[in-house]
């Protein structure tokens, strides 16, 4: 609301970014996409289209402005501009108040009055108000979608809920994976986690990130087919400039309890490395897309630092990982061949 009073104070004019940042955020978030999230909810609120604005426009790379025609408005209880209190014969507006009762002056406001209506109106009216309501009650139980932001730095990922059309049982096993992982992400990343509603159904997973005004969507599908429990695991941009993720993972179904709290924590670690700009960054200077890869590739260098030869095979064996996952990571292939100069130097009977 805070901004959106702003934006009518300043209507018509451009109000830009680091206008909004350092009015509102006070040097809190340094990113744009707070206020990019604020402008969405507003319009949102507003059901206001981007594309052809009637009340917030987008001004292209520098801000937003107030588009709509705005008016200043007198408050009719209280005091006016004037200091006079308002009653009988006075104008607001420009327009005659109604005449009202002493006790009505008193303490002024504007009344409505409507003449009552034939039985059978409001009869109509009252069937109409009872299908409105059911009608909306039916929108809201079909369209209503309740999931789980995850924030970090500035960005942001929708966790999807479980997909309404699986079986009763794979559902059930999908709702426990689904809620393992937002357990694994505040346990191992304490990164921020709220839920969100709107109605509102994604269309894919490809744009459900944009929907929810989210730098990435994620989503987790089971299946069960031959004993064997089968998942695929997809963290999908809203920027196609982004890294995107894809997962697939099988176990027997009778490991099902250690095959869901894999998959959860191995979620988690994969997102909390595309929510942070500086991992990403290094992803790309490293020469890999591969979160996998990447992951792999840090912790061998965790290892590589220790040099002792107990260290440094197990830091190849963590570049031999993200080599499996990305052939082509040149930055595994030079961590390789200095561990194996490492070795070389180091005394040792093996």
């Amino acid at each position: 609301m805070d901004v959106l009073v702003y934006l009518a104070e300043r209507a018509g004019d451009a109000v830009t970014l680091e206008e909004f940042l350092n009015r509102f955020w006070r040097g809190s978030v340094s990113s744009p996409n707070a206020v990019h999230k604020c402008i969405a909810e507003l319009r949102h609120a507003l059901h206001d289209d981007p594309q052809d604005a009637r009340y917030i426009g987008t001004v292209p790379k520098r801000g937003y402005r107030l588009v709509a025609p705005t008016m200043p408005v007198q408050r009719i209880e209280g005091s006016p501009s004037n200091g006079k209190a308002l009653g009988n014969g006075d104008k607001f507006n420009g327009e005659d108040l109604p005449s009202l009762g002493p006790d009505h002056i008193r303490n002024p406001r504007v009344t409505v009055t409507a003449q009552r209506g034939s039985r059978h109106w409001w009869i109509a009216a009252t069937a109409g108000l009872v299908f409105a309501l059911g009608g909306t009650y039916i929108f809201l139980s079909t369209h209503v979608v309740e999931a789980n932001i995850v924030s970090a730095s500035g960005r942001s990922a929708v966790v999807l809920p479980v997909d309404a059309s699986l079986s009763s049982t794979d559902r059930h096993r999908a709702e426990a994976i689904h809620a393992k992982f937002i357990n694994a992400f505040e346990t191992s990343t304490g990164l921020a986690i709220h839920p969100e509603r709107r109605i509102r159904w994604f269309d894919g997973t490809t744009n459900a990130a944009r929907s929810w005004n989210t730098d990435y969507a994620v989503r987790i599908d089971l299946t069960n087919s031959n004993d064997q429990s089968r998942a695929l695991l997809a963290i999908v941009p809203a920027d196609s400039a982004d890294v995107e993720h894809h997962e697939e993972f099988h176990s027997p179904s009778a490991e099902s309890s250690n095959f869901v709290e894999t998959l959860a924590s191995h979620a988690a670690e994969d997102l909390a490395v595309l929510l942070d700009r500086g991992k990403v960054a290094q992803m790309r200077e490293w020469g890999t897309s591969n979160v996998d890869a990447y992951r792999h590739a840090r912790e061998g260098d965790e290892f590589q630092r220790i040099q002792t030869v107990e260290s440094l095979q197990r830091a190849e064996g963590m570049f031999r990982q993200a080599l499996d996952v990305d052939p082509k990571f040149p930055y595994a292939y030079r961590s390789l061949a200095a561990v194996y100069w490492a070795i070389a130097q180091t005394p040792s009977d093996n």
